[in-house]
């Protein structure tokens, strides 16, 4: 059974914890310390344009005229990276 990756969000939460110093699954006001990081994680995410692009990839992935193989492969890297 593979592992699942974390959702994206969390992950930017964790790096940015781990950036700031912080250990990420520190206990912090009853939650681990990376969730207060979740609003400039959202920022982050927004600002760089990447739910678009997920979006736009998502789209070009259904698009009949691609192969199977690319269609899948996209589909799968999508699945990978947003966790």
């Amino acid at each position: 059974m593979a592992l699942r990756r974390r959702p994206l969000a969390e992950r930017v939460c964790r790096s940015l914890c781990a950036y700031h110093g912080n250990a990420p699954d520190t206990r912090f006001e009853g939650k681990a310390m990376w969730e207060s990081y979740a609003d400039e994680a959202r920022q982050i995410i927004d600002g760089a344009g990447i739910i678009a692009f997920l979006a736009v990839v998502r789209v070009v992935a259904q698009n009949p005229s691609l192969t199977e193989k690319l269609r899948a492969d996209l589909l799968g890297a999508l699945e990978a990276f947003e966790g």
